[in-house]
Parts: C-alpha cells; structure tokens; sequence
C-alpha cells in the first residue's frame, strides 16, 4: 500500500496550470503523452549541502471543538463486474546508476545495466478510468496476479482528485462518488456502501464546478479526511473528518484553507499544508465525537511549502519548499518538531515524491527536471542525508510519484498507469505491466493509479 499518496499534487497542479493557460510554463507533460520509452540514460550530478537554520517559528496553539454533522448515512450495496484481461508480462528496461562519494557530490560512474529480474510484485491496483469525454469517471482494481480487472464504481459526476485510497489495513477501498457521496468498497464480500455528505456551500454559478479530494486515512483507519474544492475559481474549500464506521462528517478547520494534508503513521495526527506554514493537527483519542485537537504552526518565509513526509518513529518531517521566485528546483529540509528546527538538506530538481525506507535508515526522493525530461531516484542517508545513490529512470517517461519502499532495497514508483519497481543494491528494474500491451489502456481511454496493495 502506498504510504503517502502525493501523485494528486501533480493532478491538481496540472489541473490549476490548465485554468490559467500555463500548460507550458508549468513543463509538465501527462505521463501517457510523455510515454513510458525505456530511452537513453545520463548521468548528472546533484551537490547536497547541509546547514543547521537556527530561525524556528514559535508554536502557536489553537484548540478546537468538533461538532457532529447531523447529516444521515445511506447505504448502497452493488456488486461489480469482473473483467478478464490477457496476461501480463515484464518488461526489463536498461537504466543507468551514478554511485556519489562519501562527501555527498555525486560524480559519474560506470554505466551498470539491470539485470532482467526482479522478486515478483502482484498489487492489486486502484485506479480511475476514463471511458468518455475529458474526466476520471470509473474507479476500478486490476488483480495483477489473476489479471483480472472488476469495476467498481460507474458515472463519477465531479472532478475527483487523490481517489481512490485503500485503508491502512486494505480492508475497504474509499473513493468520491459525487460531491454528496464517498464510496466504502469491501472487497471481501463486494460489499459498497455509499456514505451521504453534507453539500457544499457554493454560489449557484459554482454548483456545477465543485470537486472533491481524499485527505488519506488515519493510521488507525477509522477516520478519512476530504476537501471541497472549486474548479470554478480553483479555490480550495472545507475539509472535514468521516468516521467511516458511523458515516458521521466532523468539520476539519485551519486558521487558512489548507493544499494537502499528511497523516502520521504512528498517532492520530495530520500535517496541513498551507502556503508557507504546517499545522499540525494532534488528537488525544480516536473516539467519537472527537475531542479537541491541538494545532501547532510551523513556518518557512519567502518559501512554498510543496510537500512533507513523515519520520516513520520520530516527531520530525521531510519537507520539500519552492522558492516564491524560483519553480525549477525545491529545497529539502529535515523539521524537527519538538525544537521546531529547520534543517536545510540541499536543492533539487523538482521533488515529485519522496519516502523513508520502513527501517528510516535511508530516504528515496524522486525528482524531475521539465526542461530535459529526465528523471532520478536520490537516495540519501538518514539521519546524516549524505548522497548514497543517484538512479536514473527511464528519459522521456511519466513523472514517478509516489514513492514506496517495498522491501529495505526494493523500490515502486507510480508512473500513472504503470508501476515501476527497482533494487537500489542488485540494480534490477522491471514494469509491473506490459508497456506494450498495457491491460489498462486497452480498457480505458486513460487510466491513472492512486494507490495498492
């Protein structure tokens, strides 16, 4: 399952980049236009500096009392369709690695080619599925080991972002039906259950206009967070708590309209983008109705806060910036959360995912220059961030994001409607599906992968 599933950044930024007109300006090809070619590999280098900044915001705290909805919960019971597809095979793209030495600058080396196995990797992937017109509007798993592909929800009605998302567990798959129903599939007994929300509160102009994103689950599973959004004038609305057990939505409030938010692994707790500030959100238990939350700022001036990924035992973040002037490189910083510290990491290319391996001894970030379509795995050291290992991908492929650490060595990157899967030390690599006979694009006009088990 995919720990953090950050690809609907590029959705809706891609998204946002069509509203204004900046298509180009934004570089970013779709991933089925950029192709999945196995092309020519280059090394290039990536220098990491590494600097204690002193400056930390203060925390400020800000309780807060949820209040019940009191709107009712519905339930649908309906029972996909399975859909038998040929079977799958590998393919073994050649990709090159550059080995950095030990002082973090990383110098090309000898090109060394991937070996043409990989231990198996059979997710069951859900994804959405466009069948029509310009919008996502099927969700569906394909069973990579049966090759079988089951339908689960038809005739999405609004513009839907980061859907759908298994459970912690991989006991219920959630999804956005509309902007009045999140789906609760049950794939042990095809069970779906339709869960009514209250409706947004929008201008008549706008009724026609509102979409809705998944916030991710808690680490316990019981709760899923969702936002509003407006396609109308690309503004992001409320965000609310579902306690999926109940159907019962709690309002989820910041002192600003948050970009995303980052659930912690180990506690009931979330990380709220916004602009150039974290909220992080702490509740004491996870009974209902909720008791008052904590909320504690974190801020990075003149800085975009992109993205930010959980220490896996630690009270700490990877957080990836954008300089307010500059769109072509992010900064990666280490933020402690007790001190409120800010640990200046190095800058990047873009940072399109990035993940703490399970033993938190080592980070992943994937990155990706527009200019030159090339993409890389870093690998850095933690808690050091000394530069490992740079891999590069395949040139002139899909943007990989997210990231998930596998096994201690193993890597998957989601590549939109394919999954790449490579060995950081036996340098093998493979596609979970066939690039040229991909059993997704030949059920949908496109497809995009959210998330696995």
């Amino acid at each position: 399952m995919i720990a953090t599933n950050m690809f609907a950044r590029r959705l809706l930024l891609l998204w946002a980049c069509g509203f204004l007109g900046l298509l180009p300006s934004c570089g970013m090809g779709s991933p089925i236009e950029r192709g999945e070619q196995a092309a020519s590999m280059l090394s290039s280098s990536v220098t990491i500096s590494t600097s204690v900044v002193t400056q930390a915001a203060p925390p400020i705290t800000e309780p807060a009392t949820l209040q019940a909805s009191e709107t009712p919960t519905m339930a649908v019971v309906a029972t996909p369709l399975p859909t038998s597809l040929p079977t799958t095979t590998v393919l073994a793209p050649t990709a090159t690695t550059t080995l950095p030495p030990a002082s973090g600058t990383a110098e090309p080396s000898a090109a060394l080619p991937f070996a043409p196995t990989l231990t198996a990797f059979n997710p069951l992937l859900a994804f959405m599925g466009r069948t029509t017109g310009d919008r996502y509007d099927e969700v569906a798993l394909y069973d990579t080991a049966a090759e079988e592909l089951m339908v689960v929800a038809q005739e999405i009605e609004n513009e839907t972002f980061n859907t759908p998302l298994w459970s912690p567990a991989g006991d219920v798959l959630a999804f956005v039906q509309s902007n009045a129903f999140i789906g609760l599939y049950y794939p042990d007994d095809h069970r779906l259950d339709m869960v009514e929300l209250a409706p947004p509160v929008l201008s008549v102009s706008q009724e026609s206009d509102v979409g809705m994103a998944l916030r991710g689950w808690s680490s316990d599973g019981n709760w899923l967070a969702y936002q509003y959004l407006s396609t109308y004038d690309m503004s992001y609305g409320a965000s609310f708590l579902l306690n999926r057990h109940t159907g019962e939505s709690y309002p989820l409030s910041f002192p600003e309209p948050i970009t995303w938010l980052e659930w912690s692994p180990d506690a009931l707790r979330a990380a709220g983008i916004s602009n150039d500030s974290i909220y992080i959100k702490e509740w004491p238990t996870s009974t209902e109705p909720l008791p008052p939350e904590t909320t504690t700022q974190y801020q990075r001036p003149y800085h975009d806060i992109h993205d930010v990924a959980w220490h896996p035992s630690e009270p700490g973040l990877l957080v990836s910036t954008r300089n307010e002037r500059v769109l072509t490189s992010n900064y990666l910083w280490y933020l402690d959360l007790v001190s409120g510290k800010w640990t200046q990491i190095g800058e990047y290319p873009v940072i399109v995912a990035m993940a703490y391996s399970p033993d938190s001894n080592e980070i992943a970030i994937s990155t990706t220059n527009y200019a030159t379509e090339e993409d890389q795995v870093v690998i850095l050291d933690s808690p050091s961030f000394a530069t490992r290992m740079q891999i590069e991908l395949p040139r002139g492929g899909p943007l990989f994001d997210p990231i998930e650490w596998l096994e201690e060595d193993v890597l998957a990157l989601n590549a939109g409607d394919n999954v790449y899967v490579l060995s950081q030390r036996t340098l093998e690599a493979n596609w979970v599906l066939d690039s040229d006979d991909n059993p997704l694009r030949k059920a949908y006009r496109s497809a995009y992968i959210n998330d696995w088990q």
